[in-house]
């Protein structure tokens, strides 16, 4: 999957997902430019039920349009419902 935004100015961003999984471990990859996290769902016990989790800091330089990717971890994905991913100023 891939987003593509603008960032208005650099700084260090917390990446917060919304997201719901079945299972336990569902790991993956998130990237933008050469900044790169590695992520785990938690089992939040249905596809419905979602949780908000703190997938880790981007430091973002130069302002401009980005592109964000998700792609997943070959042998350690599992399948999980993401509703939305938010960029918050890390303070």
């Amino acid at each position: 999957m891939s987003w593509r935004f603008r960032l208005d100015r650099p700084g260090t961003f917390e990446l917060i997902a919304d997201l719901a999984s079945t299972q336990p471990g569902s790991r993956f990859r998130v990237e933008v430019g050469d900044q790169v996290l590695q992520a785990e769902a938690p089992n939040t016990g249905d596809y419905d039920t979602f949780r908000k989790v703190t997938l880790g800091r981007l430091s973002l330089s130069g302002a401009g349009e980005k592109e964000l990717l998700i792609r997943p971890t070959p042998g350690a994905w599992r399948a999980l419902n993401l509703r939305s991913l938010v960029l918050k100023p890390a303070g």
